[in-house]
């Protein structure tokens, strides 16, 4: 199965999760990630698929698993993939009762794909980035938090710059996060140009986190920041490739 495939999956699997949260969903059209991942394989890959005697697509293991598995995947009892190997051999697994309560904690991590294939891990909340938040401690900014996008672009076949990241609380609330380097722009109008070392300073530190993401072949970790997170996430929304994809992710166990 391609890794374009895979995403298509996950994809499906996530907006399924953020539909449930509504409370309502029409059983005659309902699809589960398992599912989706044998129709996109198909279209894909033209693949023959053998049954069983109840007439269940199977793995060429000849069990009952609706999708061929790759290593690392972890599957319910229901046919759902809640669990994949990401990066360089780390297991992750889906939170499916956080993502279904609607109600999910502050610093939870996030699994996202994109259409073209790269994957990657958003960390909604981490320590302070040393030189950004001196810098913004200097020039008298409001404070950030502080979040990072684990990319793994080495079988994507675009680049993805993490154009922004969208969180989403109980009452509706969106909650922004862009690259670092805006911030430090921000940061080094307030403090004008008047202090040429500390200007320069500012233009250094945007320099630093501008062009952030990862080309195809390419793994990377982006630095984004924005408004502080509010007490329960419902929902994060990544847009991996610009204003041309936007991709719903799944939260993480911890």
């Amino acid at each position: 199965m391609t890794r374009t495939a895979r995403a298509a999956a996950i994809a499906a699997a996530a907006t399924l999760l953020l539909a449930a949260c509504g409370g309502t969903s029409d059983p005659a059209t309902e699809t589960t990630a398992a599912d989706a991942e044998v129709e996109v394989s198909a279209e894909e890959e033209s693949g023959a698929v053998d049954e069983n005697p109840e007439g269940a697509p199977m793995d060429d293991g000849g069990d009952d698993t609706a999708f061929e598995t790759e290593a690392g995947d972890v599957v319910d009892d229901d046919g759902n993939l809640v669990g994949i190997e990401f990066g360089d051999g780390e297991q992750i697994e889906f939170d499916l009762d956080a993502a279904a309560s609607g109600a999910i904690a502050p610093g939870t991590r996030f699994y996202g794909a994109s259409e073209a294939g790269g994957d990657f891990i958003i960390s909604t909340q981490i320590d302070p980035v040393e030189d950004l938040e001196a810098y913004r401690e200097k020039a008298g900014g409001d404070p950030v938090n502080y979040m990072s996008a684990d990319i793994d672009n080495r079988e994507g076949a675009e680049n993805i710059n993490m154009y922004q990241i969208a969180v989403y609380d109980p009452a509706g609330n969106e909650y922004v996060y862009t690259s670092a380097d805006e911030a430090a722009d921000e940061w080094r109008d307030l403090l004008g140009s008047d202090d040429v070392d500390t200007y320069n300073e500012g233009i250094d530190l945007s320099n630093k986190y501008l062009n952030q993401g990862a080309s195809p072949h390419q793994r990377s970790t982006m630095i984004l920041t924005g408004p502080e997170l509010p007490a329960e996430i419902t929902a994060v929304i990544a847009m991996p490739r610009g204003a041309f994809e936007s991709a719903t992710t799944v939260p993480l166990k911890d």
